[in-house]
């Protein structure tokens, strides 16, 4: 989310407005440590002008290399 964030220059602030949340919310996004509900993910596809399917995409992508990181991470310290 932070790509298509900053790819707008749209500070977390600004998106943080459009959609009615804090900055603080934003970050915890942009940081994996909640996600956004379904409507809101509706909002922020048609903020950043991309489909659902690909900011969902975009975000699987990035979880799946998350856990394959922490996955080879665990197993090559034992």
């Amino acid at each position: 989310m932070k790509f298509y964030r900053t790819k707008n220059r749209l500070t977390q602030e600004q998106l943080g407005n459009q959609l009615l949340v804090s900055k603080k919310t934003i970050s915890s996004w942009e940081n994996d440590r909640s996600v956004p509900d379904l409507e809101t993910l509706l909002k922020l596809s048609d903020i950043f002008n991309i489909t659902l399917d690909y900011l969902l995409h975009q975000d699987i992508t990035k979880t799946q290399n998350i856990k394959t990181q922490y996955y080879i991470g665990i197993s090559s310290t034992h």
